[in-house]
């Protein structure tokens, strides 16, 4: 399970930092709220709807999304893929081990 939150994560923090192919970027749509919000500066993406359940919850778009939307909003805030691989191993190092945060 850790390594498909992993490479989810992962995929998804190339394609918000333009280094994925295109198809995938496609797919990971920022939120930009209508008013101003405190929620704006928070990078949160858009989570898309499926009418049907069948493979809905489980596709790359549905599944990215809500996977970036749970984790620590610092760690989206990083400016340099090497700075978001750092959280990224860290933060699933800590949530895998049970380790309390300091």
């Amino acid at each position: 399970m850790i390594i498909l939150l992993l490479l989810f994560s992962r995929s998804t923090g190339l394609a918000l930092h333009g280094q994925a192919p295109r198809y995938i970027s496609e797919l990971v749509i920022p939120f930009t709220p209508a008013r101003h919000l405190r929620s704006q500066n928070a990078n949160l993406l858009i989570e898309t709807r499926f009418k049907s359940n069948c493979y809905g919850d489980r596709a790359f778009s549905r599944f990215a999304p809500r996977l970036w939307n749970s984790m620590p909003h610092g760690l989206g805030k990083c400016s340099s893929l090497s700075c978001f691989k750092k959280h990224l191993k860290t933060y699933l190092f800590q949530s895998a081990f049970k380790v309390p945060t300091i």
